[in-house]
């Protein structure tokens, strides 16, 4: 697989790793957050009165709103109605009410509490609902057992000119059930009315604490945990970046003098795209005196000086670049910008030099792409050769041989042996010192021959 492949390849896992885990990540905050349920909730209250047989009313059932005579009340029919509805969310929950007759006894001056009797009249157990409740619930309430206690009472204590008043109310409690995920619903809704006792006339005043209740808000609370998905985010991020990491790594081991090249020229075009004009033809130097300049930037300086373009040219071998500044006074200030300087640089070499009317020269090998491509090819037939030999049996021994051959061949640059070796040269002094010696030897004898 190509170079060019395998970075794309890298780029996009990258980029789509590091959006799938924010994704995850805004997931989790998204669907962990606590939501809201809007709920609506009415109640109210309907009663008759209803009166003993007399002589005087046609009608036993009086309706409400009216004053009524105490002394013919007999019972007063109650319809209590409460209603709660959630609108846009199934909601479970449980729910119970009771209802509870109060009668008390008041001072007349300061309205202080004298005394009080509380009575359930009627209580029910808890039960589930789902989203919407209607209770409607109808009672007689006992006027009169209310207002003989009273009376009896105030007799009893000469109580006479203390106030005193009935009171009949409906509790619904609302509740979460076990395996609800609202966090705040536990309320209590009361709906009421009262009356005066031990009065000869009477009238009802009803009371309700929710009369109706709209755009009401719950907090609901997700009942799935989403942690897995903040846990699994944030391992996909770190894949991202070690992704990231293994791709610059890669990036910078495996390019080549040639990317480096194109990489410096595509740099210089992107960044004074405005002060280049690329041309396609020989540029006539004639008799002009060249003067070479060390950096770009020097170049920079001299156009800004000269109010002059910046003309670029390119051999035919593609592996250098030339720019150019024609002055009036017939210099021409040139950079080139080569494969051989950059491997002359690595090297530790001198940069051939370059003539402006042959751009096109041959170079010497040493400093041509082909002649390292060679070089790293032989590196890399001997090295798997030696791998292959020693692999198959000793596994263990030679682990990191594909490593290294690896790092030698890609990650780091070829040092061209321009010279012989240290190693060869101190093999060849050797060699001359053993031949010296057994020369003097010979020597030896043949004096000691000749003097015998």
């Amino acid at each position: 697989m190509k170079r060019k492949i395998k970075i794309i390849i890298f780029v996009v896992s990258t980029t789509l790793l590091i959006l799938g885990g924010f994704f995850l990540i805004y997931n989790y905050f998204n669907l962990s957050k606590p939501r809201y349920v809007n709920y609506t909730e009415d109640s109210k209250i309907d009663y008759k009165v209803i009166y003993k047989d007399n002589n005087f009313f046609d009608e036993k059932e009086l309706p409400q709103n009216n004053k009524y005579i105490a002394s013919l009340i007999d019972k007063i029919k109650t319809d209590f109605n409460y209603n709660i509805s959630f609108l846009n969310k199934k909601i479970n929950y449980n729910y119970k009410y009771k209802i509870i007759a109060t009668v008390s006894v008041l001072d007349n001056e300061d309205k202080e509490k004298i005394f009080e009797n509380n009575e359930t009249i009627y209580e029910s157990d808890f039960k589930p609902a789902s989203n919407h409740t209607s209770i409607n619930k109808s009672i007689n309430v006992d006027y009169n057992k209310y207002n003989d206690l009273i009376n009896s009472f105030k007799n009893t204590y000469s109580l006479k000119d203390a106030e005193s008043k009935l009171t009949v109310s409906m509790y619904v409690n609302v509740k979460s059930s076990s395996n609800s995920n609202i966090e705040n619903l536990n309320k209590n809704a009361v709906i009421s009315f009262s009356m005066p006792l031990t009065t000869r006339t009477t009238g009802i005043s009803l009371s309700s604490d929710l009369t109706k209740n709209k755009d009401r808000k719950l907090i609901v609370k997700s009942s799935v945990d989403y942690t897995y998905l903040l846990i699994i985010g944030v391992i996909v991020i770190i894949i991202a970046i070690i992704d990231a990491v293994i791709a610059i790594v890669y990036y910078m081991k495996t390019r080549t003098i040639k990317n480096i090249y194109d990489r410096d020229i595509k740099r210089l075009l992107n960044n004074y795209e405005g002060y280049i004009q690329k041309i396609n033809s020989k540029y006539e130097i004639g008799a002009s005196q060249v003067i070479k300049v060390e950096s770009f930037n020097d170049m920079l300086e001299i156009r800004d000086t000269l109010k002059t373009p910046i003309l670029m040219l390119e051999n035919e071998a593609k592996d250098g670049t030339f720019f150019i500044i024609p002055a009036a006074n017939g210099i021409i200030y040139a950079y080139a910008l080569r494969i051989a300087d950059i491997i002359a640089r690595k090297e530790g070499m001198d940069a051939p030099d370059y003539d402006l009317n042959n751009i096109d020269q041959k170079l010497p090998k040493k400093y041509t792409l082909e002649f390292i491509d060679k070089q790293i090819e032989e590196t890399r037939s001997l090295k798997v050769l030696d791998y292959e030999n020693t692999i198959m049996g000793t596994k263990d021994k030679d682990a990191d041989l594909y490593e290294q051959l690896d790092k030698t061949i890609t990650m780091k640059p070829i040092k061209l042996n321009t010279k012989k070796s240290s190693s060869k040269k101190k093999a060849t002094k050797n060699n001359k010192t053993n031949k010296t010696a057994k020369t003097k030897k010979k020597d030896t004898r043949k004096n000691k021959m000749r003097n015998s």
